[in-house]
Order: C-alpha cells, then structure tokens, then sequence
C-alpha cells in the first residue's frame, strides 16, 4: 500500500468522524451553558448573563445544524458501499450511531479486531468510488490543518508537562 492510499484513508475515516466531532462540540456547549444557567439559577440574572445564555442557545442551534449536515455527509458517502453488506452496517454504527467499538463488536456480533478488518476493508471498498476519492482530496487540505493542530497541541501539553512535572 502506497503512502498515497494511506493518506486518502486517514482522510477518509476523518471526514466519516465529523458527526462524532460536531456532535462533541455540541455537548460542550451544552454542558457550558448549563453551568452557567445552573450558578445564576433562583437569583434575579443580571441582562448579560441572559443575553449570554441566549448568544449560547444560538450557538447551539448552529452546531446542531453542522451535526444535521454531518450526519447526511457520511451517509451520503456510506451509501457507496453494498447495500446489505457487513461494512455498510459497522460503518453505520460508527459514524451514524456513534457507537463504541465494544458496542459494535457486540451488535454484530464479531470480535474487535473482526469488526476493525471489516471496518478497513469498507475505506478501502469506499475509496474505489470515484466520488468518494474525489471528496477525499478535496478535504485533504483541511485534514492536514487538523493534523498540523493536534500535533501543536501535543508540543504545547509535552511542554507544560515539562514545566509542571508535579500536575
């Protein structure tokens, strides 16, 4: 396998994940609002702390639309592969489901690294669709942005480590 189809891979399973991470995002915010509505809870709130909590309320409509549009994206791109097919069904509980590996290994039922085999031969099965490759290079830029993030996250927390061995 040439660097160039690993890459098309990772760009791949990337995009698939952009449910989980939209929907994480989504929680976030959630959980964020509430602590904040929860410490102004029973006392009269201040108009900032109310214009705050409806700026969030707006926030959350608009990632709830990035979850909606992610969600059809990946079916969109899951639809390529057979229509009855083992793949197409883990892929589902992955990406559409949001289901843990364990859970999946459970549903189908198969052990993990049954389900990761059948998982990888469904990238690769999608990766053959013209469509599907040409929706990989086009987010190629963007997952290299990704990457180049978390890996300045990784310095950034190695060093803080550094300086604060003890936290």
């Amino acid at each position: 396998m040439d660097a160039e189809q690993i890459r098309d891979e990772d760009v791949l399973k990337w995009i698939l994940g952009q449910r989980f991470r939209a929907a994480q995002k989504k929680k976030a915010l959630e959980i964020r609002k509430n602590m904040i509505s929860a410490e102004h809870d029973g006392i009269d709130e201040p108009a900032g702390i109310k214009a705050m909590v409806e700026e969030m309320n707006v926030r959350m409509k608009k990632q709830q639309v990035r979850v909606d549009q992610a969600i059809l994206r990946v079916m969109d791109i899951i639809e390529y592969l057979p229509e009855d097919s083992l793949e197409k069904e883990i892929c589902e509980y992955r990406h559409v489901d949001m289901m843990s590996w364990r859970q999946i290994e459970i549903a189908v039922p198969m052990s993990r690294s049954q389900c990761n085999n059948r998982y990888n031969e469904a990238i690769r099965m999608l990766l053959q669709n013209a469509r599907v490759k040409e929706i990989a290079h086009e987010e190629r830029e963007k997952y290299e942005e990704y990457i180049q993030q978390k890996s300045e996250a990784k310095k950034w927390q190695k060093k803080m480590a550094e300086k604060n061995p003890g936290k």
